[in-house]
């Protein structure tokens, strides 16, 4: 069974991980494709079905590429979605923090407190938490969530 905690243990480990390798396949992902394309730096791995995505990205991105052999791509991150948005399915599990995508931005900042960044030009605010980031993507009124985004940060 997919637990919303199995996907976000994720982040952080390498594609050549049996935890990694074995959640993949559990929402019908093949691990041998996660491979760069010459000049990229990140591979995006939609698992429409299920309602999420799985990003994994090269370590020098968090400057962390000593650490790993080279090839390493490390999962950056899990996208959870609403329905119909890019052509996912609803996530139909527990989101992240105990969110659900009924919530307006209004009942997130209830539960989570005031996001450290606002963005001002899409619905979008952002939160720290567990050494990750945490993001909220609402439909254009607000009223609602469209996507749900875990990440960790890169070095900048």
């Amino acid at each position: 069974m997919l637990l919303t905690q199995n996907l976000l243990d994720l982040i952080g480990r390498p594609n050549f991980d049996l935890q990694v390798k074995h959640t993949l396949k559990l929402v019908s992902l093949d691990p041998e494709k996660v491979k760069l394309k010459r000049g990229d730096y990140q591979i995006g791995l939609p698992a429409y079905d299920y309602g999420i995505d799985v990003i994994f990205t090269d370590p020098r991105e968090f400057g962390l590429s000593k650490n790993f052999p080279e090839g390493t791509l490390l999962c950056s991150a899990i996208f959870f979605f609403n329905e119909g948005i890019q052509q996912h399915k609803k996530y139909s599990h527990e989101l992240p923090k105990k969110l659900n995508f009924t919530l307006g931005r209004s009942r997130v900042r209830e539960l989570l407190g005031m996001p450290e960044l606002i963005n001002q030009v899409f619905p979008i605010d952002r939160w720290s938490w567990d050494k990750l980031r945490l993001f909220v993507t609402y439909a254009d009124d607000y009223e609602s969530i469209v996507e749900v985004c875990v990440d960790m940060p890169e070095i900048t």
